[in-house]
């Protein structure tokens, strides 16, 4: 009996299969467009599954970040950052939190183990941080780890890269040419979605002592530098509110100053990406969540996209099951045991498409990674996975085959057999060119928008920035450098391929603040800018090109000795009479003299039109180290510069990056939304192209005759290509009509979201046009030119 069942099961399967493919043009049409789509939304969706787990700890409701709202001139500001002794005083004085850790990251030092040298870069935190995080201990011990006089952590690649196979643990490591620290454990990678990413940890309380050992002797104690981040584990049961409510005003009270405008508060540390926005220091309950939702959408678009063809291909080609319909029924069959078997015929196409997206995937995930700076991958071991397959593969067959099984089984059986046209014929015909105006419509909307985007980028990249970062490299300084800053000068120009040499404790593309106090004459009670700062060599603007608009640079031979300040003409503006060369500045009891007035610059913020007022001040221990190469072979060059290098820095690896490669990682999301965008858009449009490519196809066959005795009446091809492509080109224009007016609006509020933006133009909604028009006029002539070059005798009498 049950073998019975199975063969009957497979004799059922075999003729779905055979009826699927009876016709293969438009049973490969269906699996290709569905196969598309499909893996569009699969890599879609693995991307937004990334952005939405971002900090996604097993202790993620426990766990905060410390924010502070500072005040500037009436402004507020919202700023991860805290002294150091704030975190001790959260811990043993807050009732709720149960660990705090303080916490600096992206720190880049040099670690030597004999003759291998590699830049890693790391954090410094407090031991707390291994059970907030959850970290995996894979040698040591996470009770002991921060035990030793110097110790490190290294994660599982490092400890590939220095001792491979070997036993790292109690083995050295020497930091920046300097202390010999400890390899006391190794913990495994992190997870590359969050804002935890390091090579190696050291306890904080190392970099206190080092500040302390560099001449900051208040490191430690001092209430009005922010230097960290700070992050709190709550208890299970604690109440962020109430504890909210206790901090606000902590700094005044440790302070002791009733005046102190900064206010503290948490904010959950996973939502610190997707909704990290806030105005007037205040969550704006968005962020980067807003491209999450925008692509799970087109997601969901290009999967709705793929099913439109596959229910126009279908409910198209109803014609020729009408009859297998209508005897099927006349000899007793149900319309349900009809609907389960074109359901079953839709089932078969899904899982075929299902089985060749994977196979899409598995070959452009690579690239896709590439693409958007990630490193997804199917995890097919993955048992939720697998159920979101399965949930994409019921949608899509329910979805592309529910609407072809009901139309197919309505068909009354008299009427078929007598050959009479079905009442819902034009009803069928009205709905298919509909889906036809929505598929063209998302895509052209789709491609407009894309467009915009890539405009926009390259707007802001064409502007004028107020120095030149082309043909610029950075590197990394060290004492070498630092100690031997003029030699380097004199040997790198000897080289006659460096134009100039300039250093700076900032990158200069992003800046932090000073949160000092900056005083000047005649300064209005109501004005207290938030200043940026940092301290540069007499080389650096004339290497980035950054111009004077009065007074001088500095000189390390005049101002060496003496506090003298440059500063842009933002902040000269806003000194009013005392912004001028000459002029006094005020800082913690400290007066300099401004010697210079540099040209406002752009930085930070890539899109604002607004500048900051910026202090320079003389200093050579900048980090960053600029060179600016003369127009040339850029390998013979660099080559000349690296040779440079060893020689003043022998023990230091010579690793640099160009500075316009700098400034393009500031569109970074920008420039992603728009590559996906137009990424998909295209795809879109291919989808759509197939389907229209079948209903061409199917308006050829169904008018055979038409075709062959116009051709003997004199009809051209031109003729018959207009015959055949007049409808499908009203239906585009009528989606070209609905995308614009949605596009327009798209693009309206996205650019809202930046000061220096691009007007949007009509061109751009044409060009967009006529490219979609020029696309499908090409699917749609292939078929059309086919079956007007067809023999119309063998035309007319293929179809009596």
């Amino acid at each position: 009996m049950l073998i019975r069942v199975i063969r009957g099961k497979k004799m059922k399967i075999n003729q779905s299969i055979r009826i699927i493919f009876r016709n293969k043009t438009y049973s490969l049409l269906n699996i290709a467009g569905l196969a598309v789509g499909i893996a569009c939304a699969i890599l879609i969706l693995l991307w937004v599954e990334d952005e939405a787990t971002y900090n996604d700890f097993p202790k993620k409701k426990q766990l905060y970040a410390l924010y502070q709202n500072q005040v500037y001139s009436g402004e507020i500001y919202t700023i991860m950052i805290a002294p150091n002794p704030l975190a001790a005083v959260l811990n043993e004085e807050t009732p709720g939190i149960k660990n705090v850790t303080r916490y600096r990251s992206n720190n880049k030092s040099l670690f030597t183990l004999n003759d291998k040298m590699l830049y890693e870069t790391g954090s410094y935190a407090d031991s707390s941080i291994f059970g907030m995080l959850d970290i995996e201990f894979l040698q040591g011990d996470a009770t002991t780890a921060f035990d030793a006089a110097y110790p490190l952590i290294i994660t599982e690649d490092m400890a590939l890269k220095f001792f491979g196979t070997d036993n790292p643990i109690g083995q050295t490591l020497k930091k920046d040419n300097g202390q010999e620290y400890e390899v006391t454990a190794v913990v495994k990678n992190p997870k590359s979605n969050s804002d935890f990413r390091f090579s190696w940890l050291i306890p904080f309380q190392q970099l206190v002592k080092e500040r302390i050992a560099n001449g900051w002797q208040e490191a430690e104690t001092a209430w009005g530098t922010n230097w960290m981040s700070c992050y709190v584990e709550l208890d299970k049961s604690a109440d962020v509110n109430r504890i909210n409510s206790q901090i606000k005003d902590l700094l005044k009270q440790k302070k002791n100053d009733p005046d102190e405008p900064a206010t503290l508060f948490l904010y959950p540390v996973a939502k610190l990406k997707l909704y990290g926005e806030f105005k007037d220091g205040y969550p704006t309950g968005t962020g980067y969540v807003r491209y999450v939702r925008l692509f799970f959408l087109i997601a969901v678009v290009i999967l709705i996209i793929a099913c439109i063809n596959f229910m126009n291909l279908s409910t198209a080609r109803s014609q020729k099951r009408v009859l297998e319909v209508g005897v099927r029924k006349t000899f007793g069959a149900k319309r349900f045991r009809l609907v389960r078997q074109f359901m079953s015929e839709s089932g078969i196409i899904t899982l075929l498409a299902l089985l060749i997206a994977l196979m899409l995937v598995a070959v452009v995930l690579p690239q896709f990674n590439i693409l958007v700076g990630k490193q997804l991958t199917p995890g097919l071991n993955n048992p939720v996975r697998w159920l979101g397959l399965l949930g994409i593969g019921v949608i899509s067959c329910l979805a592309a085959g529910s609407y072809p099984a009901f139309f197919l089984s309505s068909f009354p059986p008299i009427d078929v057999l007598r050959k009479l046209k079905t009442k819902s014929g034009a009803g069928v015909v009205r709905l298919r060119e509909g889906l036809v105006v929505f598929q063209f419509a998302v895509s052209l909307t789709l491609i407009i928008c894309a467009t915009f985007v890539y405009m926009q980028v390259q707007h802001t990249k064409n502007r004028s920035l107020g120095m030149d970062v082309e043909q610029v490299i950075m590197a990394e300084a060290n004492r070498d450098i630092w100690e031997h800053f003029e030699p380097l000068k004199q040997e790198l120009a000897a080289t006659g391929v460096v134009e100039n040499v300039g250093l700076s404790s900032q990158t200069m593309l992003n800046m932090s603040t000073n949160m000092g106090n900056w005083n000047w004459r005649g300064k209005p009670d109501n004005v207290d800018p938030l200043v940026f700062n940092t301290h540069v060599t007499d080389g650096l603007f004339e290497t980035l090109q950054i111009t004077l608009f009065d007074g001088r640079n500095f000189n390390r031979s005049i101002d060496a000795n003496n506090p003298n300040i440059i500063i842009n003409k933002t902040f000269a503006d806003l000194m009013g009479e005392e912004g001028h060369v000459g002029g006094q500045i005020e800082n913690s009891g400290q007066s300099a003299t401004i010697i210079g007035i540099i040209n406002d610059y752009v930085f930070n913020d890539i899109y604002s039109t607004a500048q900051r007022p910026t202090i320079f001040l003389l200093g050579e221990e900048g980090r960053n180290l600029f060179i600016r190469l003369k127009p040339g072979n850029i390998q013979t060059a660099l080559q000349k510069v690296e040779a440079v290098m060893k020689q003043i820095s022998p023990n230091h690896p010579f690793e640099y990056r160009f500075m316009d490669e700098q400034f393009n990682t500031m569109f970074k999301s920008t420039l992603l939304v728009g590559k996906l965008a137009g990424l998909f858009a295209g795809l879109a449009i291919f989808i759509s192209c197939l389907g229209l490519f079948g209903l061409t196809a199917f308006a050829a066959e169904q008018r055979t005759r038409e075709i062959g005795i116009r051709k003997v009446l004199g009809a051209s091809v031109l003729n018959i290509v207009e015959l055949l492509g007049r409808n499908f080109m009203v239906l585009i224009g009528i989606s070209f009509v609905i995308a614009i007016p949605l596009a327009w609006w798209i693009i309206s509020e996205w650019l809202q979201n930046y000061e220096y933006r691009i007007g949007i133009s009509w061109r751009v909604f044409a060009g967009c046009g006529l490219l979609v028009i020029i696309i499908a006029l090409l699917t749609v002539g292939w078929q059309a030119i086919k079956a007007a070059t067809a023999n119309p005798v063998k035309a007319i009498s293929s179809s009596e």
